[in-house]
């Protein structure tokens, strides 16, 4: 019943009407993916980047192969290796980006901005490789 209220607040953009019923339906049932999915897009609408990302790599490990949760999922990764890089804690923004080029390999995006972390970490090996890769990647698209 829970869920149905918040999907329902969730339709109508009520989002911070979602919230609390997800909130206790996910604390309940941590590992319906249905509740995870829909906390982390409406925590994700709120603007809650770091608890969307928890809820959505949750989803993500309880439901791989659904494609919405997936997309929030490499958003919220792309926003937590932003986040890291923006506090000097590169090696934690370096995992974000990772999981993100897992979760996307078809987008250079993450390859590109691994590349210029490890440029100015002075790993110019790593940093090559990885220009490599989104270089590789951009090409097969432009086919």
């Amino acid at each position: 019943m829970q869920y149905n209220l918040a999907f329902t607040y969730y339709q109508l953009q009520r989002f911070q009407d979602a919230r609390e019923p997800l909130a206790q339906a996910v604390e309940r049932w941590p590992d319906l993916f249905p509740l995870n999915a829909l906390y982390g897009a409406v925590l994700w609408n709120l603007g809650e980047v770091s608890p969307a990302y928890q809820a959505l790599h949750r989803a993500h490990q309880l439901n791989s192969q659904d494609a919405g949760a997936k997309a929030l999922l490499y958003q919220s990764a792309l926003a937590m290796a932003q986040r890291s890089e923006e506090v000097h804690a590169d090696s934690e923004a370096l995992r974000y980006l990772q999981e993100a080029a897992t979760l996307a390999p078809a987008d250079p995006t993450p390859h590109e901005r691994m590349a210029t972390i490890y440029r100015r970490i002075g790993k110019t090996d790593l940093a090559a490789e990885e220009e490599r890769k989104a270089v590789e990647i951009a090409k097969s698209q432009q086919k």
